[in-house]
Formats: structure tokens, C-alpha cells, sequence
């Protein structure tokens, strides 16, 4: 009789081609899916590779609805799935992260608590539920400070307060919506030691068993572009060896006091001068690492999720490339606008060290602007070191550029180095 994994499904770190793809030879995958814009287009896709289970949220009635179907396990590649996913898997008696330490994961107030009350991070931090609360949580924090969503990605809604004049600014934007007030939280600000042309901060791809993490990769990243927005990562971070040292065992302690007994996490790492310090802790794979994972030879990571869910021993050795794999995102712009043009994709295409260039949004598209991470494309590539790396990205971006009409009617063109 085969396994069945459930896999809650939604927009996250796996697609639903890369999830068939390492997963279905080993289970029948059995999809929950919410109802959301990227599932209703996926459909048809979901159920060519696996039974279809539209879930109402609701978790005794979809529990009763999954327990027919006797999955061995349950497991989700998406942040918005996994507090579902905790959930059923604590209603059908499957081993996944517990209700509480999902809650940890991903409520990041919550989360910040428990890391300060364990000694592991010190982050001075405040909650914000209501516009009332705006500036009295700023004056228990101090600025500069940065604002977020309580839970979320994407760095969506994420702004820098760098003193009482933008956190105006940023508190009329806020209350000017017509949707509800979101549930924010306040941190200081961490401010990175000097790392150009690297990012001041990597992240850590950990899997959870009984005997404890195993810390399966370290990644580099490419500066943030303004206010907060991830334009890209590499493997292996250039990192020097007692640095990957003190982050990796500041991830240990992060783990242990959110209580991570079982399944995967993704921990971001600000790298400062007094030394690394916690960002974020996710319970999910990191984004976009499959395809790392998958061009370095190095492991498959989401057949690795899987098969430590349905309780397969997994052994994953440090993932140490002899070169060097990157992903770069060419961001949207800010303001709201429609690409009218793309230029130099062919050329780029045919450049050596660039393996793929995938176009998310095409002339004609719109886009609505904001501080969260949209992409217009993304270049994947190779190099025998990270020298090499920018040389190749040097001569790709020369080549790309982008043209745009805003909703003023104002064009412009935009270029990245």
C-alpha cells in the first residue's frame, strides 16, 4: 500500500511541478489547498499530479475530510499553509511542528519574546495592533527601528522609521488604507557591519529530527535594495569559517528555545559588528533553494523535507559547492506602473555563466507598486568563484533594461548595476 503525504499546499518556497517532481515517486501526494488566486490558477495543475482537497479552514471538519484519505504525514512548503498544517497534523496525531512552536514561527512578536526571554536575541521590540499604539510602542523601542507585519513575507509592508518625521509619514500610509489595520511589530533596527559587495546577512537551511538540527546550508546574499527588499542569493556564502561558526550555533540556540523538534527551518542572520544576531525564524524551506539544491548536484531538498515528514532517515552532509550558484532578482519598481518594454533578454540568454533568465512580468503587465519584493525576472547562474560571480552579473545587467509608464503617464526606464 503507498505512503500518502499531504502537502498544504500554497503560493511558498516549492512549486507544485518541483513538489511532483522529487515527491511523487515516494507518496501519493494528496494537495489541501485554500481557496487563494494562486490556487484557483494551479487547479488543473493539482490535480494532474496528485488528489485535490479544497479545505475551508475550519480544522475538525478538513480533518475529518483528510483522515479518509490516511496520510502518513503531513508536510507545506508555503507560510500562509503552515498554521493549518500544524493544525491537522495535531488533529490526525502526525508528527509536525507543534500548534505552539508554529505559532512562535510565525507570529513575530511572539516569536521575539521567547527568543529574548531564552537569552538567545535581545531585540528590543513592540507590538502594534491599532493606530493608538504607533507611537507609544516607538517610544519603548527607540529609532531608528523598523516596522513589519506581525506575519507575513515578502517584505511586504516592511518600512526603515529613521526618525519621527518617516515614522509619520509611514503611520499616514498605514491609516489611510481601507483595508483593517494589519497587526505590526516594532524592532530596532540592526544595523549590518560593512559587507559590500556581499549582503550583511545570510540565512540557514536547518532540518529538525531527534537528535537535533542538522544545518544543511549557509547562504550568502546580494545587498538589499531600499527599504528591505532580497534581490538574490549564492551558495557558498563568502563567509570566513569562525563567522559560519558563531551563526551556526546562534541558529542552534534559536531552535531550541522556539522548540523545533521536527521539519525544516529557514533562520535569516543580520551580520553586525558585535556579531550575528537573529532576523527571522521560519518554519518552511528557504525560497527558491530547490533550484541551488538541484544545479550544484548538492541534494535534493524538497525530497529531503519530504522524506524526513514521512519519517525516512535523512542524512544531508553541509552543502559546500566547489562553485558558486546564484540567483539574482531583478526588482519591480516602487511605484505603480505598466512595463511597456524589456530589452537585452536574448543577448542574456546566450551569455556565458548565465544558465536561465525567467521573465515574471512581461510588457503589458501591470505593476501595483510598494515596498515589497516584486521581480520582473530572474537570472540563475554559475561561476568558479565569487569574483566571477560579478563579472557575469556586471555584464548581464549592462545589458537589461526596462521600460515603463506610470499611472501619471510619466515614462521611464530602469537599469540595475
Amino acid at each position: 500500500m503507498p505512503r500518502v503525504l499531504a502537502v498544504a499546499y500554497d503560493r511558498g518556497s516549492a512549486s507544485a511541478t518541483e513538489i511532483a517532481a522529487s515527491l511523487g515517486e515516494v507518496a501519493e501526494l494528496v494537495f489541501l489547498v485554500a481557496d487563494s488566486e494562486h490556487t484557483r490558477a494551479l487547479r488543473q495543475v493539482l490535480a494532474e499530479f496528485g488528489r485535490l482537497v479544497p479545505v475551508s479552514g475550519d480544522i475538525r471538519t478538513d480533518a475529518a475530510m483528510i483522515r479518509e484519505f490516511a496520510p502518513h504525514a503531513v508536510v507545506t512548503f508555503s507560510e500562509p499553509m503552515l498554521r493549518f498544517a500544524a493544525a491537522v497534523a495535531a488533529e490526525l496525531g502526525l508528527p509536525f511542528h507543534t500548534p505552539e512552536t508554529t505559532w512562535l514561527l510565525t507570529d513575530k512578536s511572539a516569536q521575539r519574546a521567547r527568543l529574548r526571554s531564552a537569552g538567545v536575541d535581545s531585540v528590543r521590540f513592540a507590538r502594534i495592533d491599532a493606530a493608538p499604539d504607533w507611537w507609544p510602542a516607538l517610544a519603548r523601542v527607540g529609532m531608528p527601528a523598523v516596522v513589519k507585519p506581525a506575519w507575513g513575507g515578502g517584505s511586504e509592508d516592511t518600512y526603515l522609521l529613521a526618525d519621527a518625521a518617516a515614522a509619520g509619514r509611514v503611520l499616514a500610509e498605514l491609516s489611510d488604507r481601507p483595508s483593517p489595520w494589519p497587526a505590526l511589530v516594532v524592532e530596532e533596527f540592526l544595523r549590518g557591519r560593512p559587507s559590500f559587495p556581499y549582503g550583511d546577512y545570510v540565512s540557514v537551511e536547518s532540518l529538525c529530527g531527534p537528535d537535533g538540527p542538522v544545518h544543511i546550508a549557509l547562504t550568502g546574499k546580494f545587498p538589499l535594495q531600499p527599504p528591505f527588499r532580497e534581490c538574490g542569493q549564492f551558495w557558498p556564502a563568502a563567509l570566513p569559517a569562525a563567522d559560519q561558526v558563531q551563526v551556526l550555533d546562534l541558529v542552534t540556540e534559536a531552535l531550541a528555545a522556539l522548540d523545533m523538534r521536527i521539519g525544516t527551518a529557514h533562520t535569516e542572520v543580520k551580520l553586525t559588528e558585535d556579531g550575528p544576531r537573529i532576523i527571522e525564524v521560519n518554519g518552511r524551506l528557504g525560497g527558491n533553494l530547490q533550484d541551488l539544491a538541484l544545479r550544484s548536484g548538492a541534494a535534493d531538498l524538497v525530497l529531503a523535507c519530504g522524506l524526513a515528514a514521512l519519517g525516512e532517515p535523512v542524512r544531508l552532509e553541509p552543502i559546500r559547492p566547489d562553485k558558486v550558484y546564484f540567483q539574482y532578482m531583478y526588482l519591480a519598481p516602487t511605484r505603480p506602473c505598466r512595463m511597456v518594454a524589456a530589452h537585452g533578454v536574448k543577448a542574456l540568454r546566450r551569455m556565458p555563466g548565465i544558465t536561465t533568465y525567467r521573465a515574471t512580468v512581461r510588457p503589458g503587465d501591470w505593476i501595483p507598486g510598494g515596498v515589497g519584493t516584486r521581480q520582473l525576472g530572474q537570472l540563475y547562474g554559475v561561476a568558479d568563484d565569487h569574483h566571477a560571480m560579478f563579472g557575469i552579473l556586471d555584464t548581464a545587467l549592462a545589458e537589461l533594461s526596462f521600460d515603463f509608464v506610470g499611472a501619471d503617464g510619466e515614462q521611464f526606464t530602469l537599469t540595475r548595476r
